[in-house]
């Protein structure tokens, strides 16, 4: 889980580096494929989360960082 974490905030960072190219190629648009990403590890996390004996084996460094993968991305796809 905080593999996925660092993963995810290197390719929250890239995107925004990313920004004005794609706001001036795209036309502002968000990309495909950067969508479909997101909603992917949305779905991985809400069934990891609802998964309550799965979460309860964890280490407790890998449910830390479900729950803030969780807070993240819950904040980050409001802006979508």
């Amino acid at each position: 889980m905080s593999c996925m974490l660092n993963s995810f905030e290197e390719l929250q960072k890239a995107f925004m580096k990313a920004a004005p190219v794609i706001a001036k190629e795209e036309n502002g648009q968000t990309l495909r494929f950067y969508m479909r990403c997101l909603i992917e590890m949305e779905d991985f996390v809400n069934e990891m989360w609802e998964d309550r004996k799965g979460r309860k084996n964890m280490s407790k460094n890998n449910s830390k960082s479900l729950s803030s993968m969780r807070q993240k991305l819950r904040k980050y796809l409001k802006d979508f």
